[in-house]
């Protein structure tokens, strides 16, 4: 199965960024995402280890499983979001909020996001709520909405038979949009990416772990087909063929403690340097996670999505069509 672009948060702004029609300058005001202040203390390791809060020592590899492990054992999270979008010739800017109840393709969700491109008027508006049964999506984008569900009960029921039918073991097909959730991102992340280098810096004077991932060289060899033997022999790939939304590398920053906290995820580009100069980095998504709250008490009512008069579409069947999950007779009887 080709590797996807891992974020539920991305895959909204994605579509954004597709639907809002117009040139955007970059943006400035409030609402310009901030750039972080970010000091950088120690040298980069590399894919050597560091010794993380006096214990023994971890490569940045070890350092994202530990991250995604403590992920899953909060309760409950939330967080506002702030993000930005460099992407089809267009900025995008925006703020929202998460919250999370439970973990596992059977908790509760709530993203909240409104997305603006610089120089337009109307912000658009997004929401992704999980309440286990469904994940329902409305968008209302230059004054038109859609509201949308995927059955998870049938997506979990597709992947379980899929399983059962293999005969060696191969990772959980992506659930990420489905099943959502900062857990699923970190956990996508972490198959998709290797954390090849770790730095402890500080983050708005905050101590915190600052991850540099690459494309691990499976995944890279399906997105670059024609290069595929070279990739899967070790040599450099031309990243430039990557497609224009689909980034080079990733950059978390984690908080330097035991909760080790998502803070910023970044996803860039590169441009090679002329001449033996060094090659700029472009971020095409950047998002910062702040105002922080774990293992609060949830009202469970926030995950209740009530559909109202609206329309609603139901996309299960392209979901589990898109990712192989539909038997061509199961499809011709819907």
């Amino acid at each position: 199965m080709p590797a996807r672009f891992p974020s539920f948060v991305i895959a909204a702004v994605l579509l954004a960024s597709l639907a809002v029609a117009g040139n955007a300058q970059r943006p400035t005001g409030p609402d310009a995402l901030p750039a972080p202040t970010i000091e950088v203390p120690q040298p980069c390791f590399g894919a050597g280890r560091v010794a993380v809060d006096g214990g023994a020592a971890e490569s940045p590899e070890q350092l994202m499983h530990r991250a995604v492990a403590a992920f899953s054992q909060h309760r409950s999270f939330s967080a506002r979001l702030r993000h930005q979008v460099q992407l089809f010739g267009q900025t995008l800017v925006g703020k929202g909020s998460y919250q999370q109840l439970g973990e596992g393709i059977g908790k509760f969700l709530r993203v909240e996001m409104t997305i603006k491109a610089s120089g337009q008027g109307a912000a658009s508006q997004l929401a992704h709520v999980c309440d286990g049964r469904y994940l329902w999506m409305f968008e209302d984008i230059t004054g038109r909405t859609k509201l949308s569900r995927i059955d998870l009960r049938r997506v979990s029921k597709a992947i379980e038979s899929i399983d059962k039918q293999r005969t060696e073991p191969q990772p959980s097909l992506d659930l990420s949009v489905a099943a959502g959730g900062f857990g699923r991102l970190l956990g996508d992340l972490k198959q998709q990416f290797e954390m090849h280098a770790v730095l402890a810096g500080e983050l708005n004077s905050e101590p915190v772990w600052i991850l540099d991932g690459r494309w691990r060289r499976d995944r890279l060899a399906e997105l670059l087909p024609k290069q595929a033997d070279k990739i899967l022999a070790g040599k450099a790939a031309d990243l430039d063929r990557l497609a224009q939304h689909l980034p080079h590398e990733v950059r978390i920053t984690l908080s330097r403690d035991e909760s080790l906290l998502p803070y910023r995820i970044e996803f860039a580009r590169t441009k090679r340097g002329k001449d033996g100069e060094k090659a700029e980095r472009m971020p095409i998504v950047s998002m910062e996670i702040y105002e922080i709250k774990l293992n609060e008490a949830l009202d469970p009512q926030l995950f209740v999505y009530k559909p109202g008069s609206v329309e609603i579409v139901d996309r299960t069947d392209k979901y589990l069509r898109q990712r192989g999950l539909l038997k061509k007779e199961e499809d011709g009887k819907q």
